[in-house]
């Protein structure tokens, strides 16, 4: 599988999976809203507080970013991606978008 892409609206928390993340994490788009809390929760919970960390330093400071984590999809089985992004920023200097890829990379973690 190849990337699947994702685009967060900071501002009022509207995000948009490409159908091959909903793939990834074995979500049907017609049953799942993705919203930030919505995916955080589909993050293993010892990956979680790294991840909101990265995400809250990226809205920061702007900078792009790349971290890995562990999915928890519904049928029980766990998935490991990789995802990388950047952050836009408005005129004033606010986070107003956050968008990038996610790759399945389970494959290349487990023995």
């Amino acid at each position: 599988m190849g990337e699947a892409r994702w685009e967060w609206q900071v501002q009022n928390d509207h995000i948009i999976w490409s159908p091959e993340l909903y793939e990834i994490y074995g979500l049907e788009p017609r049953e799942f809203r993705p919203s930030y809390d919505a995916y955080l929760q589909r993050i293993h919970p010892a990956d979680r507080k790294r991840i909101q960390m990265i995400v809250a330093q990226a809205l920061r400071d702007g900078r792009p970013f790349d971290f890995e984590h562990r999915v928890l999809r519904p049928d029980g089985t766990e998935r490991v991606v990789s995802a990388r992004g950047e952050v836009e920023r408005d005129k004033h200097g606010r986070a107003v978008r956050m968008f990038g890829v996610t790759r399945d990379i389970t494959s290349r973690k487990t023995p």
